[in-house]
């Protein structure tokens, strides 16, 4: 970063969690009877069917394969941040060389994109839609 340019604005929270197993049903049973974690199914239109709940305000969620519109090999998880202007910081990302996994797009759950950080790991941007 030069010295003339400003930081960008920090993630406002932690939005949420998500995993991707290849058996999301028997992975939450482990969290639901390990861990007390109250996950629910959740069927809602146009997102694929999942497991959820939320923790605190984080979005905990388990889901199977075929959603995870193409993680990195190996990535089985990934964090959402939370912020103000998702498409500027969309932007500013990939305007800098950050590998896209998937642009913008709305969802019931609000909008998000997919990145993936140096090392591979998948990342997300998340915005409620206003």
């Amino acid at each position: 970063m030069s010295s003339t340019q400003r930081p960008p604005a920090p993630p406002l929270a932690i939005a949420a969690c998500l995993l991707f197993s290849e058996e999301p049903d028997a992975l939450a049973a482990f969290y639901i009877d390990k861990m007390g974690v109250p996950l629910k199914r959740m069927v809602m239109p146009d997102v694929p069917q999942h497991w959820a709940c939320e923790i605190g305000s984080v979005y905990f969620s388990i889901w199977p394969p075929a959603t995870n519109d193409a993680l990195p090999p190996g990535g089985r998880s990934a964090v959402a941040f939370y912020v103000r202007n998702l498409q500027i910081v969309f932007e500013k990302l990939a305007a800098e060389g950050v590998d896209v996994i998937f642009a913008p797009k709305k969802t019931p759950m609000g909008i998000i994109a997919r990145l993936k950080d140096p090392q591979g790991n998948a990342f997300e941007l998340y915005t409620t839609i206003s």
